[in-house]
């Protein structure tokens, strides 16, 4: 499911979803969502990093978890970043096998008109592996928004390793 809403009229940018509008988008209804801090170490970054393609600058990220009858049913991380000149924020929820279950633009700044369609944001859905979520590898380019395409699986990119690291191949998820 593409969760994002944009009428292609305005020029100017917009924020489509608050942060608990968006987590409330991205589980299922019933879902208890809780936000985890993660102090990351230098291996941690790198290895981050590495997996991403993209540098990571910071050392504190905030995952948010989904439970639901106490079973973990995924993983949500905001990444926020320049396409152009402005910001953008992207929601993906990752599953707890490790792949996009869904996308979510919260914020994109940039003229509307660069925004891929929500068909292009489908192709990102099912993806585990971020080799795999390249503009021309693994995922189709955007005639006349290549950037914002570009901005959006690194977005992703960062996400699953992000989940990757500090969850899925962690001991104990810590």
């Amino acid at each position: 499911m593409i969760g994002w809403l944009a009428p292609w009229a305005p020029v100017e940018g917009r924020v489509f979803f608050a942060r608990e509008t968006a987590l409330a988008e991205a589980f299922p209804a019933g879902t208890e969502v809780t936000g985890r801090d993660f102090f990351l170490t230098q291996a941690q970054k790198r290895a981050i990093e590495t997996a991403s393609g993209c540098h990571l600058d910071t050392d504190l990220i905030t995952l948010y978890e989904g439970r639901k009858q106490g079973a973990v049913v995924g993983y949500a991380y905001f990444d926020s970043r320049t396409v152009r000149t402005l910001r953008q924020t992207l929601l993906t929820v990752i599953a707890p096998s490790g792949m996009v279950r869904k996308t979510l633009m919260c914020a994109f700044h940039e003229p509307q008109e660069y925004l891929p369609t929500g068909r292009w944001f489908g192709q990102l859905h099912g993806k585990s592996d971020p080799g795999q979520v390249r503009v021309g590898r693994g995922v189709a380019a955007v005639a006349g928004a290549t950037l914002s395409a570009r901005s959006i699986t690194e977005s992703v990119r960062m996400s699953l390793a992000v989940v990757r690291v500090c969850l899925l191949e962690s001991p104990a998820g810590s």
